[in-house]
Protein backbone atom coordinates (compact mmCIF):
# COMPACT_ATOMS: atom_id res chain seq x y z
CA UNK A 1 0.00 0.00 0.00
CA UNK A 2 2.97 2.26 0.53
CA UNK A 3 4.22 2.18 -2.45
CA UNK A 4 0.82 2.82 -4.00
CA UNK A 5 0.75 5.93 -1.94
CA UNK A 6 4.05 6.92 -3.94
CA UNK A 7 2.47 6.10 -7.36
CA UNK A 8 -0.78 7.70 -6.48
CA UNK A 9 1.56 11.27 -5.66
CA UNK A 10 3.81 10.47 -8.74
CA UNK A 11 0.12 10.38 -10.69
CA UNK A 12 -0.83 13.71 -8.97
CA UNK A 13 2.26 15.30 -9.91
CA UNK A 14 3.74 15.06 -6.45
CA UNK A 15 7.63 14.25 -6.20
CA UNK A 16 8.18 12.23 -2.87
CA UNK A 17 10.56 13.97 -0.56
CA UNK A 18 13.11 12.44 1.52
CA UNK A 19 10.48 12.10 4.70
CA UNK A 20 8.13 10.02 1.97
CA UNK A 21 11.14 7.89 0.72
CA UNK A 22 12.13 6.93 4.22
CA UNK A 23 8.69 6.04 5.42
CA UNK A 24 8.29 3.57 2.04
CA UNK A 25 10.97 2.26 2.82
CA UNK A 26 10.85 1.38 6.23
CA UNK A 27 7.23 0.14 5.53
CA UNK A 28 9.23 -2.22 2.79
CA UNK A 29 11.58 -3.48 5.26
CA UNK A 30 8.82 -4.21 8.05
CA UNK A 31 6.79 -6.02 5.82
CA UNK A 32 9.21 -8.40 4.78
CA UNK A 33 9.84 -6.78 1.26
CA UNK A 34 14.05 -5.95 1.25
CA UNK A 35 14.67 -5.84 -2.36
CA UNK A 36 11.84 -2.98 -2.82
CA UNK A 37 13.19 -1.33 -0.27
CA UNK A 38 17.03 -1.52 -1.30
CA UNK A 39 15.92 -0.30 -4.62
CA UNK A 40 14.00 2.75 -3.05
CA UNK A 41 16.96 3.50 -1.04
CA UNK A 42 19.09 3.09 -4.21
CA UNK A 43 16.44 5.61 -6.24
CA UNK A 44 16.49 8.07 -3.32
CA UNK A 45 20.45 8.46 -3.61
CA UNK A 46 20.21 8.68 -7.22
CA UNK A 47 17.72 11.58 -6.68
CA UNK A 48 20.38 13.02 -4.01
CA UNK A 49 17.79 12.74 -1.43
CA UNK A 50 20.42 11.66 0.75
CA UNK A 51 24.01 10.77 0.89
CA UNK A 52 25.89 7.74 1.39
CA UNK A 53 29.37 8.39 1.50
CA UNK A 54 31.55 5.44 0.51
CA UNK A 55 34.87 5.22 0.68
CA UNK A 56 35.84 1.98 -1.67
CA UNK A 57 39.31 0.25 -2.87
CA UNK A 58 39.61 -2.98 -3.79
CA UNK A 59 40.62 -4.34 0.07
CA UNK A 60 38.61 -1.53 1.88
CA UNK A 61 35.28 -0.27 1.89
CA UNK A 62 33.98 2.80 4.61
CA UNK A 63 30.39 3.62 5.01
CA UNK A 64 29.40 6.78 6.88
CA UNK A 65 26.01 5.99 7.98
CA UNK A 66 25.72 9.39 10.32
CA UNK A 67 22.08 11.15 10.05
CA UNK A 68 20.00 7.59 8.87
CA UNK A 69 17.36 6.29 10.79
CA UNK A 70 18.02 2.74 11.77
CA UNK A 71 15.72 1.13 8.72
CA UNK A 72 17.56 3.64 6.35
CA UNK A 73 20.92 2.36 7.82
CA UNK A 74 19.49 -1.11 6.75
CA UNK A 75 18.58 -0.62 3.36
CA UNK A 76 21.88 1.39 2.89
CA UNK A 77 24.37 -1.73 4.03
CA UNK A 78 21.88 -4.46 1.98
CA UNK A 79 22.47 -1.87 -0.87
CA UNK A 80 26.34 -1.73 -0.28
CA UNK A 81 26.48 -5.52 0.55
CA UNK A 82 24.48 -6.05 -3.02
CA UNK A 83 27.10 -3.71 -4.90
CA UNK A 84 30.16 -5.50 -3.48
CA UNK A 85 28.73 -8.65 -4.46
CA UNK A 86 27.77 -7.68 -7.76
CA UNK A 87 31.37 -5.99 -8.33
CA UNK A 88 32.98 -8.70 -7.38
CA UNK A 89 31.38 -11.15 -9.56
CA UNK A 90 31.55 -8.95 -12.91
CA UNK A 91 35.61 -9.00 -12.14
CA UNK A 92 36.21 -12.54 -11.08
CA UNK A 93 39.47 -12.39 -8.91
CA UNK A 94 41.14 -15.20 -8.77
CA UNK A 95 43.37 -13.69 -5.86
CA UNK A 96 40.77 -12.12 -3.95
CA UNK A 97 41.20 -12.13 0.03
CA UNK A 98 37.96 -10.51 0.95
CA UNK A 99 36.82 -6.78 1.62
CA UNK A 100 37.31 -5.44 4.68
CA UNK A 101 33.78 -2.77 5.80
CA UNK A 102 33.85 -0.50 8.22
CA UNK A 103 30.87 1.32 8.89
CA UNK A 104 30.42 4.74 10.83
CA UNK A 105 27.67 4.56 12.88
CA UNK A 106 28.32 7.10 15.69
CA UNK A 107 28.65 7.13 19.06
CA UNK A 108 24.87 7.93 20.05
CA UNK A 109 26.10 11.70 20.47
CA UNK A 110 22.88 12.64 19.00
CA UNK A 111 20.65 10.32 19.52
CA UNK A 112 18.06 10.73 22.26
CA UNK A 113 19.40 9.78 25.55
CA UNK A 114 23.36 9.67 24.27
CA UNK A 115 22.75 5.77 23.20
CA UNK A 116 23.45 4.69 20.35
CA UNK A 117 20.87 3.49 18.17
CA UNK A 118 22.54 2.30 14.61
CA UNK A 119 25.21 0.46 16.37
CA UNK A 120 23.18 -1.88 18.29
CA UNK A 121 21.18 -2.55 14.73
CA UNK A 122 23.14 -3.26 12.36
CA UNK A 123 24.78 -5.28 14.67
CA UNK A 124 21.93 -7.85 14.88
CA UNK A 125 21.58 -7.11 11.33
CA UNK A 126 24.44 -8.78 10.74
CA UNK A 127 23.80 -11.89 13.23
CA UNK A 128 20.21 -12.41 12.33
CA UNK A 129 19.84 -11.41 8.72
CA UNK A 130 22.87 -12.98 6.84
CA UNK A 131 23.87 -16.32 6.17
CA UNK A 132 26.70 -16.97 7.48
CA UNK A 133 26.74 -14.52 9.38
CA UNK A 134 28.47 -11.14 8.79
CA UNK A 135 30.61 -10.65 12.11
CA UNK A 136 30.87 -6.89 13.33
CA UNK A 137 33.15 -5.85 16.18
CA UNK A 138 33.78 -2.74 17.72
CA UNK A 139 36.53 -0.65 16.49
CA UNK A 140 39.07 -0.41 19.76
CA UNK A 141 40.01 2.96 18.25
CA UNK A 142 36.89 4.20 17.60
CA UNK A 143 33.47 3.13 19.37
CA UNK A 144 31.27 5.06 17.02
CA UNK A 145 32.40 2.18 14.31
CA UNK A 146 31.93 -1.36 13.09
CA UNK A 147 34.31 -3.60 11.42
CA UNK A 148 33.72 -6.67 9.08
CA UNK A 149 37.17 -8.32 8.53
CA UNK A 150 37.66 -8.95 4.96
CA UNK A 151 37.87 -12.69 5.75
CA UNK A 152 34.51 -12.81 6.93
CA UNK A 153 33.45 -10.64 3.73
CA UNK A 154 34.67 -13.20 1.92
CA UNK A 155 32.90 -16.30 3.64
CA UNK A 156 29.89 -14.28 3.53
CA UNK A 157 30.69 -14.05 -0.59
CA UNK A 158 31.78 -17.57 -0.95
CA UNK A 159 28.72 -18.61 0.53
CA UNK A 160 26.58 -16.53 -1.75
CA UNK A 161 28.62 -18.23 -4.66
CA UNK A 162 30.12 -15.21 -6.03
CA UNK A 163 32.85 -16.77 -7.07
CA UNK A 164 31.13 -19.77 -8.59
CA UNK A 165 32.73 -22.39 -5.54
CA UNK A 166 30.39 -24.85 -4.32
Amino acid sequence: RALDLMDEMRKHRIEPNTITYSMIISCCLSSGQKAQGVRLYKEGLEFGLWELFKLRSQSKIVVDLHGHTENMTKAGLNYVLEDLLESYKKKKFEDYSGTELVIITGKGLHSEGFVPVLRPAVMQMFAEDFSPTLLCVLDERNSGRLVVSASDTLKWMNASNVFGKQ
